[in-house]
């Protein structure tokens, strides 16, 4: 038991000591070229300086079947070309990682002219009548023209498989450029743990809205749109093979579909005059077996079955010839086409309190069918719907019962997951089996939204394009990548078992303002925050997809979210201590870099039950633990506090962080 509880004051004692007790080098000229590492967790703009002592090794830690990235950074005062990065042979003894273990990605910069609107603590700030360019986009090209007294961040990836020995593997990655070859040291220490598959049914859970048939609430296709490909043709399944290799790759593991769009792929689907409905479910079977097959998917989640008329040439209400309407919610269905019989159906948008036999009508079809066709592919146990996204207005409200009766009539036992706040799900807790609650309303309400919750109910996290203020944490481009991490670790506090943000890949909207994607200045479709709406990027000359370092925080949000897990079920005061050194909210936690990536080591090491007695324990004598109620402040830097207390609400995992009893090692 004492070795657990001694993690967090060596995480703290060896950053000190690190800190303080190396001699000062002798300032020296900086070269004219050169290489060298930084943490992953550092926004790298392109006029980051080159240090006058270059760091030249990287030492990480790894769980098996996990992921942990770093970067190297190069610079130079003339123009030249990074020719390729080459990975040597990794080996601990007479044992190697696979050189399928490594990948690295230029990572390419957003341009801005502003700062998303009310943003606490921007990386970096936009001055008015300036613009900026973010680091975001991981890029597929294997080589890189790099400007002079430019700087170059190279996104590094090293992949451990299942089934890897423990140990530590050394090697090195090095830089070749036109002006000379630029070799970094690096080990990498694999423990002996290893993450669940995140296709398992207990796995922690992240869902990203994707688009990748369809629009769940325009018209748009983002996917033929940007790639000039055909749903169902070769090219097309090409794109779907990259996604399903970024979600499993990313432990994206929940996928939204659009339902109507993958009905009306196939042909037989039809609507008769009299509005029955002939149900062709083959491509529906087709896309979901495809990425169940590749995609490491966990459960697949229908759309919203009632949304906003949104248009898909301007989601803005208020502009001239718009044809969006926002004023009510309208049920998705199938209809004849008088003007084509025979041919596919039409999708309308119909409101329920103006036609309710029609949305009747059309649900019991389409819900019976569903409920029939899931049980016929063995699929009912991972196969969920959305209802009404943000059921918060009174319309809303008003119908959403009668949709959940519908569904709980002709598909009973399906399950419903949707977004909500505090107050909205008041009426509907019963009708939600998984309600996902914007980060900031649930931490001002609490008590209220545990008091909806049964003991074993999922609870997930849900941010969008809130919250930006008040130094909450969030996945946007302006604040400290870091921060996606961070939402794994308060998960786990909040005892909540995923993670729900709309956007994926929603890249139909800038486009009529700004030309081809990513060229725009700021996000069209919520202009004020940055990257709201995807964490992605079409490579069409790649046929490819590009991330993001946003998606790879989210990743490693998910792989610590599970590290948490396995370390509390041996040792729940050290897991709880360890969180609460590195975050007490959703709007105070620690903001040193380097206290964060030794916590990451320290949690990976711990989950494997190593043995840390030689760490030194420092009791927290005398403290003033009322400082620990302080929220971070409006600066967006958090409180960088080294000392963390049990928060007043009782639902989260906390425990009091001592050093344990006096005395031996149990």
């Amino acid at each position: 038991m004492k070795r657990f509880t001694m993690i967090v004051s060596a995480i703290l004692i060896l950053a000190l000591c690190s800190a303080g007790v190396a001699p000062v080098p002798k300032a020296a000229a900086s070269p004219l070229t050169g290489a060298w590492t930084s943490d992953w967790r550092v926004n790298v703009f392109q006029d980051t300086p080159m240090p006058s002592v270059l760091p030249t090794s990287m030492g990480i830690v790894s769980a098996k079947n996990a992921i942990e990235p770093f970067q190297i950074l190069y610079r130079s005062n003339q123009s030249s070309t990074i020719n390729q990065v080459v990975f040597s042979a990794f080996k601990s003894g007479n044992k190697k990682l696979p050189a399928s273990s490594f990948k690295y990605h230029f990572i390419d910069y957003i341009k801005t002219d502003s700062n998303s609107q009310s943003v606490s603590g921007p990386v970096r700030t936009v001055a008015p009548g300036t613009t900026e360019n973010f680091p975001e986009i991981l890029s597929n090209d294997l080589s890189r023209a790099v400007a002079a007294n430019t700087t170059q961040p190279i996104w590094i990836k090293v992949k451990v498989p299942a089934g890897t020995a423990t140990g530590t593997y050394t090697g090195t990655v090095t830089v070749k450029s036109t002006k000379g070859n630029f070799p970094i040291s690096v080990s990498v220490e694999v423990a002996d743990v290893t993450l669940p598959d995140a296709s398992s049914p207990n796995a922690y859970s992240t869902e990203l809205w994707a688009q990748l048939v369809g629009n769940f609430d325009t018209t748009a296709d983002v996917i033929n749109d940007n790639f000039g490909t055909t749903t169902g043709s070769a090219a097309w399944w090409g794109i779907m093979g990259e996604f399903a290799k970024l979600m499993k790759e990313n432990r994206l593991n929940v996928l939204k579909v659009n339902q109507l769009d993958l009905l009306l792929k196939a042909p037989g689907t039809k609507v008769a005059a009299d509005g029955t409905v002939t149900f062709d479910w083959s491509f529906f079977d087709s896309f979901i077996q495809f990425f169940k097959d590749n995609g490491g998917i966990q459960k697949f989640v229908g759309g919203p079955l009632s949304k906003y008329k949104a248009d898909s040439a301007e989601l803005d209400s208020s502009v001239p010839g718009s044809n969006s309407d926002y004023s009510n919610t309208f049920v998705e269905t199938l209809a004849h086409d008088p003007a084509n019989p025979t041919g596919a159906p039409l999708t309308r948008l119909i409101r329920y309190d103006l036609e309710p036999a029609a949305v009747t009508s059309y649900l019991t079809q389409y819900l019976t069918a569903l409920h029939g066709h899931l049980a016929v592919k063995g699929w009912s146990s991972i196969f969920e719907h959305h209802v009404i996204d943000e059921p918060g207005q009174t319309f809303q409200q008003s119908l959403y019962p009668v949709l959940s009766n519908l569904i709980d009539t002709y598909a009973p036992g399906m399950k419903t997951e949707e977004a909500v706040v505090a107050w909205s799900l008041q009426s509907l807790q019963d009708m939600i089996d998984t309600p996902a609650v914007m980060l900031n309303n649930y931490q001002l309400n609490a008590a209220e939204v545990e008091s909806y919750r049964n003991p074993g109910e999922d609870l997930w996290m849900y941010t969008s394009m809130d919250p930006v203020s008040d130094n909450y944490l969030n996945t946007i481009i302006d604040r400290p990548v870091w921060h996606g991490e961070l939402l794994g670790w308060l998960s786990f506090k909040w005892g909540m078992s995923g993670y729900l943000n709309w956007g994926l890949n929603q890249w139909n909207t800038w486009a009529n303002h700004y030309g081809s994607f990513p060229n725009y200045p700021t996000d069209q479709m919520y202009a004020r925050v940055l990257g709201d709406g995807n964490f992605t990027y079409p490579d069409p000359a790649n046929m490819k997809i590009r991330s993001s370092i946003r998606l790879e925080s989210l990743r490693q949000a998910s792989q610590e979210h599970e590290l948490l897990r396995i370390l509390k079920a041996a040792d729940p005061t050290a897991a709880d201590a360890l969180v609460n050194e590195i975050i007490r909210s959703g709007n105070d936690y620690e903001t040193d870099i380097g206290l964060i990536s030794d916590a990451q080591k320290e949690l990976v090491r711990a989950a494997a039950g190593e043995d840390v007695s030689s760490s030194i324990c420092v009791k927290d004598k005398g403290k003033d633990k009322d400082k620990d109620k302080d929220k971070g402040g409006k600066d967006g830097k958090g409180k960088g506090k080294k000392h963390g207390g049990k928060d007043d609400d009782d639902h989260d995992h906390d425990h009091d962080n001592d050093c344990g009893d006096d005395g031996d090692d149990d």
